[in-house]
């Protein structure tokens, strides 16, 4: 499967431009290494095998489900800020069990 690139300015003005958009889900693609994900509809979010990704900040109050998974990935951070008291994270990382 082919990957996209996302240009993180490209990135921030194509999210603004949908301020109604609910789920968003991004798969097996490349993306800045930082990526600030702020609004305020957003209730599903789904970041899968996202490769070059360091830092994920999240401030959305109704966002209610949030998917990661990093097979392939290098293991970001990942920050809430806003959050639902409803919230719920699952998440798949890979490990290399001779580093345990």
């Amino acid at each position: 499967m082919a990957s996209t690139f996302f240009i993180d300015k490209w990135f921030l003005e194509l999210f603004s431009k949908f301020p109604f958009l609910e789920s968003l889900k991004l798969n097996n693609c490349e993306v800045p290494e930082k990526i600030d994900i702020s609004s305020v509809r957003l209730k599903m979010l789904e970041l899968w095998s996202c490769s070059n990704l360091k830092e994920v900040n999240i401030d959305s109050q109704n966002l209610l489900s949030f998917g990661y998974n990093g097979i392939g990935a290098p293991e970001p951070t990942i920050s809430f800020f806003n959050n639902s008291s409803q919230l719920e994270v699952n998440s798949h990382i890979e490990v290399d069990y001779d580093d345990l």
